[in-house]
């Protein structure tokens, strides 16, 4: 059947691609094809039972059978590639940052590649809640979560909770708890517990969760994601699968899932493996599972929720077929992050107009140095985020801001962006005015190379761009650039005096200068 498929590919040049993902209970691979005009759909899920979230739980470290189950996985992976006409070149591979918690995460991913040729990007929490997000772009006319209103997706892990909240099909925001099946399920056998007891506790780990949805939405659907609580529904429809993407979602009885748990609660660990022909793993995970879910919608009055066979990994399929039918999803998270950097700005007060004006300049400037700095879009995205927030530091205190602005902005979550991609955004304000970045900047220099030159080259714009704002009332208008080998000069829409703007340039662009080696000037129009 594979062979048929490949050579059907060939004559109607489908698009395959293939993802691998590393989670807390399992290692997965999705391969996946798009036909022009009728969307895409998934040829393949393969899937292998891991303790990686229990070896990290107990010792901190991924235990060496662990990375031999992990390798042989793979290597299984790659023979079925083969089969695709794809190679380990072809794939985009991911770890969830349980991995980045093992003190020998970095091994353990190493390991994967030296062994199979599979280089593995770690994810971020608020990375997995943007893929989430982007998974229901994937589903299509799952009519229920892509409507208009309000609704929360909470993906039940083993070693955490993500929730994503959702508001006419943009994201509101996204939250990693530390509240997961495996910590559950240790507590519960350590001491000898029972099923009334698991959900007592599953109560008070998830008293925050609720709290939070509670106080941010109203009247709120609820979406559960997550492999035990999919078995669940499956054994709740007897046996019936859940429902193709194109709705992928079907509604459940809290009721239905007590009654399951109660159910769960007289059989052994073997029985359930066996009754449900399930592996023991997801035997040993059903109860703590079931207990998160029934302990977050009692506390919001919920008698229905819903299940979904989705995953985070269908949002990266999603972003992988975006990016080789040349449609990449940049402007959807760009949107998103704008939005919240607004959002925040606008929590801290912070000075709108000038901030817009600013991300503007800014962008402006880095589009007319493309061709000498080399950053794409999403380097474009960061700067605009960095203008867009550089002055929220006022908030705490003006003096020093640029500094507070740093701290304000890395303690902000913004869903799709690494930690590392959060930083980058904080350095870049912190450098808009003041020094330099030095050496004996710690914070930057724990940056890599490569990310320095970026902080670098974006603040570098950021300060000229703060100085053509100087008095913070846009009266320079629109800037016209006129660049040459030695210098910029601004050229503002109409006369009007530049005496301000005039000193700022000649305090601020110094480190444009140093960057890419020209003095800014401005002059009134002619």
């Amino acid at each position: 059947m594979r062979d048929i498929l490949k050579r059907q590919a060939v004559v109607n040049d489908r698009k395959i691609i293939a993802v691998i993902d590393v989670g807390s209970t399992f290692i997965r691979m999705t391969i996946a094809e798009n036909i022009s005009g009728q969307g895409a759909h998934i040829l393949d899920r393969l899937s292998q039972s891991v303790t990686l979230g229990r070896d990290i739980i107990k010792d901190r470290l991924v235990s060496p059978r662990t990375v031999d189950i992990c390798i042989s996985a793979l290597s299984s992976y790659l023979d079925v590639l083969e089969e695709y006409g794809l190679t380990q070149e072809d794939v985009k591979a991911f770890a969830v940052s349980a991995v980045n918690d093992a003190e020998n995460g970095e091994i353990f991913l190493d390991r994967l590649y030296g062994a199979t040729g599979v280089r593995f990007v770690l994810l971020d929490p608020g990375q997995v809640g943007y893929y989430y997000h982007l998974a229901f772009r994937f589903a299509g006319s799952d009519e229920t979560f892509n409507k208009k209103g309000e609704n929360i997706v909470c993906e039940v892990g083993g070693t955490n909770c993500i929730v994503l909240g959702r508001k006419d099909g943009e994201i509101r925001f996204v939250q990693t708890y530390s509240v997961g099946t495996i910590p559950l399920r240790k507590q519960v056998d350590s001491a000898s517990l029972g099923v009334r007891q698991l959900q007592d506790i599953a109560e008070g780990r998830t008293r925050e969760i609720a709290v939070q949805i509670k106080e941010n939405f109203r009247g709120v659907k609820l979406l559960f994601l997550g492999r035990e609580i999919r078995l669940a529904a499956i054994r709740l429809r007897r046996g019936r699968a859940l429902p193709s993407l194109g709705d992928a979602s079907v509604k459940i009885k809290v009721n239905d899932l007590r009654k399951l748990l109660a159910e769960i609660g007289e059989e052994s660990i073997e029985g359930i493996a066996t009754g449900w022909r399930v592996t023991y793993s997801d035997a040993e995970l059903l109860a703590p599972a079931l207990s998160i879910v029934i302990a977050i919608a009692d506390y919001l009055h919920v008698d229905d929720v819903r299940v979904s066979g989705l995953s985070f990994c269908d949002g990266l399929v999603e972003e992988a077929f975006s990016e080789v039918c040349g449609n990449p999803v940049e402007n959807g998270m760009r949107r998103h992050i704008i939005r919240v950097a607004r959002e925040t700005g606008e929590k801290f007060h912070y000075d709108e107009k000038h901030a817009v004006r600013v991300a503007e300049i800014s962008t402006q400037i880095f589009d007319l140095l493309s061709n000498e700095h080399n950053f794409g879009a999403k380097s474009r995205l960061l700067l605009e985020t960095a203008a867009l927030l550089h002055d929220v530091g006022v908030y705490v205190s003006a003096h020093g801001h640029h500094k507070h602005s740093m701290y304000l902005i890395r303690n902000t979550e913004f869903a799709g962006l690494s930690a590392t991609d959060i930083d980058i955004v904080s350095q870049i304000a912190r450098y808009h005015r003041k020094t330099m970045p030095k050496k004996t900047h710690t914070e930057f220099m724990n940056l890599t190379l490569d990310n320095r030159m970026l902080v670098s080259k974006m603040a570098a714009i950021l300060r000229v761009a703060d100085a053509l704002d100087r008095v913070h009332d846009q009266s320079l208008g629109h800037i016209r650039f006129e660049l040459d080998s030695e210098s910029m000069l601004c050229i503002p829409e109409h006369r009007v005096s530049i005496n301000a703007e005039k000193i700022s340039l000649k305090e601020k662009s110094d480190l444009f200068e140093r960057m890419f080696g020209r003095q800014c000037y401005i002059q009134s129009p002619s």
